[in-house]
């Protein structure tokens, strides 16, 4: 009967989902009761489709991928998952030669898990010490050095997180700016090739792209010293020209090992000149490391969280199960237990044990970070600090806290998470500044059928304004925050766009209304015209008349900051074409603590006002292409004399 009552379900939507779109094929069509012949036919054609999904499931293995074939869908194979390592003992370049010679198929391990170099090669040990910017006419400044000039961290690694974002070719990048890094010695031999691997602040979200098709946002050039000037690199750039965290790969010249004069030293040095830009919103580099060098795992397996799903999970050992005792809850907030086992680990494995005695008896409870179970102990796992942080011990304060799960692989691509050491030769230990990528296992045949009938299910073509909103907001590698869609008068569709930026009211640049449209037009219905603009931007103006209590002397800027937070539709939660309320803001202002009563209050906006009475209309409707925000505040307070 479940079943039925699901295919049921099932039917009803499709056939709804079929009704809807008539108008948009068949706009004449105007007689869609159960009798008319045409609505019959949809009708029988929904449920041969629902016959045909039945069917699919009786279907061989090897016919269904010949069926999937004809989507375009083919079932995944395994893909070894590949990762950069550095050696975690870094020696001078100066005195031990800069160079560490790794085999080929030598091997890298993680407990169970080996990785191995493809070729022989030899990695520099060379540290990242510096980083300066250059502006096209000359002005340098420097913005980051390391501890001592050893190195990030001391000189341990080649490279490091910077403790603070800084902006890659500055706060307002030019073409010609220039960023120099700075290396205690040479970062390949010549003819060599070697890894960076930049993380990036990504404070706007961007809609995922492959490099081959993030925009272009910019073009830059990468060189490297030596003792006659500058020679060009060549570059593989998986970054987009920094616009998200990646590898970059650079192959130097025969000079690679000679130096360049940089103030008042002689010195290593790696050149990243801005040719043309127009990004949107400034780069921000969070951390860059390098020389770095790469292996892969030619056993990628897939790896599960555990959880409700009741597989098993991989913990980095066997004692990191039960046996690694953290402490005693002591009850109080925030109380730190320092983990022990060195890595990052996947943030939805972390859990714990907590042993309590009760009645002579030992009982044992589990607990994950999100757990929202009455009297649960609340924690997080605190990466910077590598440490279990209790918020709330719950209704076990006493209990001993043991780490029960640790996994260090990140789900069902088998990679591993970042910041873990792997052992080399027996001693040598090197560690990964970036989590493993690529890896796979063979797609099983329930997950190549769940992506086609999801293929199957979507017509591809965009017809509803929300599809157009959708798609707009999914255009690969834009950083979009707002989007709307509608019919104009003359028939055709208006898509408008707000994208993330710095700027308070940014305009839509050339570069996203072409990308947007071209995205866009491989989608929509053929004949359908279309047009992408920018945002909008309207200023609502506020006049208001305000009783405030005696007691409190300085309260016009909170009243003010209330205003501006209400009518704030460019960046927050507000959609476009949102209304403005008279009545809500002066609800709004009556919570405040200093307000006594609004005597009244008036908002204009694009020439039409509006005031807070019963009688009259007391919305204003901002159009469909429209954003508004604060602009001119008049407030009268007057001051209540009675305490």
């Amino acid at each position: 009967m479940a079943q039925e009552n699901q295919k049921n379900e099932q039917y009803k939507k499709m056939l709804s989902f079929a009704l809807d779109r008539l108008d948009t094929y068949a706009p004449g069509w105007t007689n869609r009761l159960p009798s008319d012949p045409g609505i019959t036919i949809l009708e029988n054609l929904t449920a041969f489709v629902l016959l045909l999904y039945e069917e699919y499931g009786t279907v061989p293995e090897r016919a269904k991928e010949h069926l999937a074939a004809l989507f375009g869908i083919q079932k995944r194979t395994a893909a070894q998952a590949e990762m950069l390592l550095y050696a975690r003992e870094r020696k001078s370049c100066e005195t031990e030669g800069g160079f560490q010679h790794i085999r080929r198929y030598q091997k890298f391990c993680l407990g169970d898990y080996c990785f191995e170099s493809e070729k022989e090669t030899d990695v520099s040990t060379a540290r990242l010490t510096e980083l300066w910017i250059e502006r096209a006419d000359g002005e340098r400044k420097r913005v980051w050095c390391a501890t001592g000039g050893l190195g990030a961290d001391g000189g341990t690694n080649p490279g490091g997180s910077f403790g603070k974002t800084e902006p890659v070719f500055g706060e307002d990048p030019c073409e010609g700016d220039s960023l120099y890094m700075l290396f205690d010695g040479p970062c390949a031999l010549p003819e060599g090739t070697f890894f960076l691997y930049v993380e990036m602040d990504e404070r706007f979200p961007r809609a995922e792209a492959p490099e081959d098709i993030l925009p272009d946002f910019a073009r830059i050039e990468w060189s490297y010293s030596t003792d006659s000037g500058y020679c060009k690199a060549w570059v593989g750039d998986k970054t987009g020209a920094f616009l998200k965290s990646g590898e970059i790969e650079l192959r130097l010249g025969a000079k690679a090992h000679e130096r360049q004069r940089f103030e008042d030293r002689r010195i290593w040095i790696l050149k990243c000149t801005l040719k043309t830009q127009q990004y949107d919103h400034v780069p921000y580099l969070r951390a860059v490391y390098g020389p770095l060098f790469r292996v892969r795992n030619r056993d990628t397996k897939i790896v599960s969280l555990g959880g409700s799903s009741e597989k098993n999970t991989i913990y980095v050992s066997e004692d990191a199960a039960v046996h690694s005792i953290l402490g005693v809850l002591a009850g109080y907030d925030y109380q730190e237990f320092p983990v022990g086992i060195e890595g990052e680990p996947v943030p939805e494995a972390v859990e714990i044990m907590v042993e309590t005695v009760k009645d002579g008896e030992n009982k044992r409870c589990f607990f994950r970070p999100d757990d929202k179970t009455e009297g649960a102990v609340l924690y997080k796992y605190d990466r910077g600090k590598h440490a279990i942080v209790i918020s709330d011990a719950g209704d076990f304060e006493g209990g001993r806290v043991s780490l029960s799960g640790w996994a260090i692989f990140d789900g069902a691509d088998g990679n591993v998470c970042s910041g873990n050491i792997f052992i080399s030769d027996g001693q040598m230990e090197y560690i990964n500044p970036a989590a493993a990528f690529g890896g796979r296992d063979r797609e099983d045949e329930n997950s190549m059928a769940a992506r086609l009938h999801k293929e199957m299910d979507s017509t591809g073509v965009l017809v509803t304004a929300e599809d157009y909103k959708r798609a707009a907001l999914e255009t690969p590698g834009l950083s979009i925050q707002k989007a709307n869609a509608f019919r104009e008068a003359d028939g055709s569709v208006c898509v408008c766009i707000k994208p993330y930026s710095d700027k308070r009211l940014p305009n839509l640049s050339p570069l996203y209304r072409d990308t947007v449209r071209a995205w866009l037009d491989e989608r929509r219905l053929m004949g359908t015209r279309l047009t992408v603009r920018g945002a909008r931007y309207i200023p609502v103006d506020v006049c208001a008349d305000i009783t405030v209590k005696l007691q409190y002397s300085q309260c016009r800027d909170e009243i003010e900051q209330v205003i501006r937070r209400e009518l704030e539709h460019v960046t927050g939660r507000h959609a476009f074409g949102s209304t403005v309320s008279a009545r809500k803001l002066k609800q709004q202002l009556m919570c405040l603590a200093c307000v006594e009563t609004v005597e009244a209050i008036y908002i204009t906006a694009g020439g039409e006002s509006v005031e807070v009475n019963a009688a009259q209309r007391e919305e204003i409707t901002i159009p469909e292409d429209g954003l508004c925000y604060a602009g001119d505040i008049r407030l009268e307070l007057k001051k209540n004399r009675i305490l």
